[in-house]
């Protein structure tokens, strides 16, 4: 379980070693459905037995509308504005 995204040193239980072989045939299957539920059972694992706090699955889908407003000037990742929109944007 020496993996490179293991950097909560996660692992020795069933749960860790059932997430790599599931993230490496994940990667190789073909068939979208069956590789979303690979990544599905793969969330689940870390959601239950992983060793950080997931508090989301991030989709990347993203949305906005005119009783949204911001500043003029907004952080290069500008999605989530630095980490900082939900102290600088606000509904207008």
């Amino acid at each position: 379980n020496d993996t490179e995204w293991n950097d909560t040193a996660w692992k020795g239980t069933d749960s860790s070693k059932r997430f790599n072989e599931l993230v490496i045939a994940a990667r190789a299957e073909l068939d979208d459905a069956k590789r979303r539920e690979m990544y599905v059972e793969c969330q689940t694992l870390i959601n239950d037995d992983g060793g950080t706090i997931c508090p989301m699955f991030a989709n990347y889908i993203n949305a906005m509308d005119k009783s949204v407003s911001f500043p003029d000037q907004t952080a290069a990742n500008w999605n989530l504005d630095g980490g900082k929109m939900m102290e600088r944007w606000w509904f207008s």
